[in-house]
């Protein structure tokens, strides 16, 4: 029979490649990538090279007075958010009714202008690796008569649900003003 006798040099040089061992191991896993390993390593590339598709949506309501002094935007999901919105609005006729199993709101504002022909529209929805909410933002150019009236246009849209995340983009564009 052999016996193995380990030097205290030996024994130092083994624990420290255990450990460096365990520390890759866990670094591999922590960062991620063992996780991906054991889904579908595709998953990833294939969402990464989407094509952006048309979302279709819903015009509910469209605007030139309202409550809200900012611009913002606001994804509503519930029948109460939506009766909080309805309130911030000068929105004609009764509120809209919305399934929110299927569906959400999305509301952009414009903030408050200080004069007319100001306006704001959801102009396209497209879905890739996130939802893309484009906002047209129309102002008057400098050759329309200025009327001098406070506003705060709005819109608000339903759009199907999605668990993509949300973002959007802003687009300026000027109107001639043709009166």
């Amino acid at each position: 029979m052999y016996s193995y006798c380990y030097t205290d040099g030996m024994r130092r040089t083994l624990i420290i490649i255990g450990l460096a061992i365990v520390v890759a191991i866990a670094a591999f896993v922590l960062s991620g990538r063992g996780q991906h390993l054991q889904n579908n390593p595709l998953q990833d590339v294939a969402s990464a090279n989407l094509s952006p598709r048309a979302v279709p949506f819903t015009k509910l309501a469209r605007g030139t007075y309202s409550t809200v002094t900012k611009r913002v935007n606001y994804l509503i999901t519930s029948p109460t958010e939506l009766d909080e919105l309805w309130q911030m609005l000068d929105a004609k006729g009764n509120k809209p009714a919305v399934d929110f199993t299927r569906n959400e709101v999305i509301a952009v504002f414009a903030g408050q202008q200080q004069d007319a022909h100001h306006e704001v529209t959801v102009s396209e929805v497209q879905d890739a690796t996130a939802r893309t909410i484009s906002i047209t933002f129309t102002n008057p150019s400098a050759k329309c008569a200025s009327k001098k009236v406070t506003t705060a246009p709005y819109e608000v849209i339903a759009i199907p649900t999605t668990s993509l995340p949300i973002t959007h983009e802003n687009i300026s564009t000027t109107t001639t003003c043709s009166e």
